[in-house]
């Protein structure tokens, strides 16, 4: 599955998703970099992104 996670205003944002089998950034859409454990992440309530990063990631099933 493959959902696009973006910070507005450089606010953390969280993206609902089961992110229990794992999460990749498959493709950056921001300027900002998007750095794992920095800038996105991932845990049981989703994705995460803050900063500025806008990314499409791809979450595992």
């Amino acid at each position: 599955m493959k959902l696009i996670c973006e910070s507005a205003d450089g606010q953390k944002k969280i993206c609902e998703v089961d992110a229990s089998h794992g999460v990749g950034l498959l493709r950056q859409i921001s300027e900002t970099d998007c750095v794992l454990n920095r800038s996105w992440g991932y845990g049981r309530d989703g994705i995460w992104v803050t900063d500025g990063c806008r990314a499409e990631f791809v979450v595992a099933k």
